[in-house]
């Protein structure tokens, strides 16, 4: 789970790499999701546009960011943040390596092998 905003500047510069990411992963049992936080809805379409993440992955807008449970649980302050949750769903890290960095896939994999 990417936690990012369209007007993030650091979020949409890992948008690329999560591109990349996604696509390494299509075949496998991974699934990428986007919640926008703290966005507007209009922006957030173009972003979601601009920024490819409609390319394997599914996006939401979160409406109620103050008051969202998830967001609550993990104690959101900042963005970028993701999130990683292991085949049983447990969430499993609260503030996974960004897509840029080869240690995420590490852990994917590691999640995968479980």
């Amino acid at each position: 789970v990417d936690l990012w905003a369209s007007w993030c500047a650091p979020c949409k510069a890992e948008m690329p790499a999560a591109k990349q990411l996604r696509e390494s992963y299509k075949d496998k049992d991974v699934v990428f999701v986007y919640l926008a936080v703290n966005d507007k809805e209009q922006n957030w379409h173009q972003a979601i546009e601009d920024c490819q993440t409609d390319y394997l992955g599914d996006n939401y807008l979160v409406l109620n960011t103050a008051t969202a449970a998830l967001l609550n649980e993990i104690k959101f302050k900042t963005i970028p943040r993701l999130l990683l949750y292991d085949k049983n769903g447990e969430l499993v890290d609260t503030d996974a390596p960004r897509p840029s960095s080869s240690q995420i896939q590490s852990l994917i994999d590691k999640y995968l092998a479980i």
